[in-house]
């Protein structure tokens, strides 16, 4: 293989990214930042330049901003994506359009997230995303029994919660939730998949409706929700549905079986189960206690 044709190959250790932007400060400020973190690093300042430095180096991952001179991030992707299709591509915006963030995905985008953003956010992504494509060189009885053992502790841990019967526990548990369902997640908004079930938790039924939305398999929906929330599909879907509920509980006398099918609830018994085992209390206990402080 001649000087010019040869693809150099990262370590097994190191993980190799490409930070594409035109922006001068930001290439400097990712080239300190992922540096630091024991990356090795390279930039280009626009889409052309970065194709041509992936058919040089084999890239574990491509940060790439959306709006680049000569071709701009959604063709570049697209260009990458047919050339080196294990290769990772995270793209960078500074707008937080929901629809931008489809069509990169829909392109083979790996992640989206909008400046400015968190560096340890980065690095996270970064990293899960290089320690899931390393994982998948796994064999598939392998993987299958990682998952197996992954489902059986999920169960345990839903076992043992629903168990739990301490007054303290349930209360601090109670507390600890109405302050999640009350915050505003910037960090949760930056994943596109994210977004999307916040935006339409009582429309959205099954995995289904979000991998067809982002052309994703059920497995990835689930994993993304799970690395950017820490909860499961559904625990994160009726967070979602349970933030409006609790407004409308709160601020309207709606009956509580209207809630819960214009929440996305199939029946009132399943809302309020759901919204007892999050919050510790019924809703109508809830809208008293609320009424009552106020």
């Amino acid at each position: 293989m001649s000087e010019e044709t040869k693809i150099d190959q990262p370590s097994q250790q190191a993980i190799s990214v490409l930070v594409a932007d035109d922006d001068d400060l930001f290439l400097r400020f990712c080239h300190k930042m992922l540096e630091r973190e024991q990356f090795t690093v390279h930039t280009a300042r626009d889409g052309d330049e970065a194709i041509a430095m992936t058919g040089q180096h084999a890239y574990d991952i491509v940060l790439m901003d959306i709006n680049m001179p000569l071709m701009n991030g959604l063709a570049c992707l697209e260009e990458i994506k047919k050339r080196h299709s294990k290769t990772e591509v995270i793209i960078v915006t500074g707008k937080g359009d929901l629809q931008t963030a489809v069509e990169a995905m829909k392109l083979g985008a790996a992640d989206f997230m909008t400046k400015p953003f968190q560096t340890g956010a980065l690095v996270n992504k970064i990293e899960n995303l290089v320690s899931k494509a390393r994982t998948e060189d796994l064999s598939d009885d392998e993987r299958r029994r990682t998952d197996r053992r992954t489902e059986r502790t999920d169960r345990r841990t839903e076992r043992t919660e629903r168990r739990t019967g301490d007054r303290r526990e349930a209360n601090e548990r109670r507390l600890q939730n109405e302050r999640r369902l009350s915050e505003d997640r910037r960090l949760d908004s930056d994943d596109p998949v994210i977004a999307y079930i916040q935006q339409n938790a009582t429309q959205i039924s099954t995995r289904q409706d979000i991998a067809d939305v982002m052309e994703l398999t059920l497995d990835q929906v689930s994993a993304r929700v799970q690395a950017a929330t820490g909860q499961s599909f559904r625990q994160w879907l009726n967070t979602c549905r349970l933030q409006k509920a609790t407004q409308l509980l709160k601020e309207t006398e709606m009956e509580i079986a209207r809630i819960a099918l214009d929440t996305g609830f199939a029946t009132v018994q399943h809302f309020s189960r759901v919204f007892s085992n999050i919050t510790g209390i019924s809703p109508r206990k809830y809208r008293q206690q609320n009424r009552q402080s106020t």
